[in-house]
Formats: structure tokens, sequence, C-alpha cells
């Protein structure tokens, strides 16, 4: 594995802390962070939210570092919504959203094809 090759997987327990951090320096990043509150709890409580209720949140790295995520809520039977989507500031003008986009997509669809 390369140390610059974008790694997905789906989230797990341990991630919830790098998760937290990542949201917090990209929303400061593109100057919308404010206190915490309410509209974040979300992000506490990604295996409920996400994964729980029949959606999806996965993370991206690059090497050991978090990198990127997303996640994916269930709304209605048929219907998901991208609902939170972050990656580290420094690697936002390189690609690493399209790319993380892309292969998510592509892990998605084959996860609905084959499921």
């Amino acid at each position: 594995m390369s140390q610059d090759e974008l790694i997905l997987r789906r989230f797990e327990s341990g991630d919830s802390d790098g998760v937290w951090h990542l949201h917090r320096s990209a929303s400061q990043d593109v100057g919308v962070c404010g206190p915490e509150g309410a509209w974040e709890d979300n992000l506490r409580n990604i295996g409920e939210v996400y994964i729980g209720s029949g959606g999806d949140f996965v993370v991206a790295h690059i090497g050991p570092r978090l990198a990127a995520m997303g996640g994916l809520k269930l709304l209605m039977m048929m219907s998901q919504n991208l609902n939170v989507c972050g990656s580290i500031p420094s690697f936002s003008d390189e690609g690493l959203e399209e790319e993380f986009f892309v292969n998510w997509s592509r892990e998605l669809s084959l996860s609905v094809s084959s499921g």
C-alpha cells in the first residue's frame, strides 16, 4: 500500500475522536465553526444515526491519517441523503473529496448489486 493511497472503510467505534476532530478542523477551515451544539449530535452517535438506521458512514485514510469522511442517512425506505462530509483542509485542493466520492460510489453500487 502506497503512503498516498486513499483507503476507504466503514466507520468503527475507535474512529469517533478522529471523526470529531476532522469535522471541527474542516468547519474551522471554511469559517463555519461555532460553539458545539445539538446540530452536531449525529457525529457523536454515528453508529446509531447512520449505520443503525440503515445508512452508512465511511472514513478514508491516507497512510495512517484520517483524511476524509462521509455519511449516508436513510430518510425513507428507498431514499438516502448524504449528510456529512469533511476532509483535511490541506487536501481539499488536491481532489481528495472527488476521489473519496468516486470510490465510495463504486463501493455502494457494488454492495447494492450484490446485496
